[in-house]
């Protein structure tokens, strides 16, 4: 039984060998618990679970700065930290489609599917920390400074596929636009 649920403890790792770089140490959970407030348990990025939830509406118009946590296997991971005006409206943001204007909106949707097919019992959690208008994006800076979480590091993804999908996209619109063939 031991040899079970040490296998199962570092699943997540074994599909993602990097994820050990965004552990949450014992040291530094400290710290994050005294920063940060957990919002959401287990939450997801759907409308539904969004728009109404009942502890959500509490955070309407409150500025301050979100921290996405994943869990798998008692092991917590670094995933994203990110500012908010509004807690419930950014969110909010989340759960459109992809926007070609807001292509970031999306990033967290996309990580989700991929860790969710590897890791289907994995959760997320969303924890928040209130600052003042004036303060927030400062403090958004010193969290990504201080924790460094996955998805708020420099991309290693060829930033040439981003640029041409862009053009690709474009040429096409234009094209459309200006001869009303596809």
């Amino acid at each position: 039984m031991d040899d079970l649920v040490q296998v199962a403890t570092v699943s997540a790792e074994i599909s993602f060998p990097l994820l050990t770089e965004c552990k949450i140490s014992q040291d530094q959970a400290v710290d994050f618990h005294a920063d940060f407030t957990l919002v959401l348990h287990n939450f997801g990025l759907t409308k539904p679970e969004i728009r109404n939830h009942p502890v959500l509406t509490n955070f309407k118009g409150v500025p301050g700065v979100y921290f996405l946590v994943m869990r798998s296997n008692d092991c917590s991971y670094k995933i994203y930290a990110g500012k908010a005006r509004c807690l419930l409206r950014r969110l909010n943001d989340y759960t459109n489609g992809f926007q070609i204007h807001s292509p970031n909106d999306y990033k967290l949707r996309a990580f989700r599917h991929v860790i969710l097919n590897h890791e289907p019992q994995t959760e997320f959690d969303l924890y928040f920390q209130k600052c003042s208008k004036d303060t927030y994006t400062q403090q958004e800076t010193a969290t990504i400074k201080k924790y460094d979480p996955l998805l708020n590091q420099r991309g290693d993804g060829d930033r040439n596929l981003i640029q041409e999908a862009f053009e690709a996209y474009f040429s096409q619109s234009f094209k459309k636009k200006l001869t009303g063939l596809g």
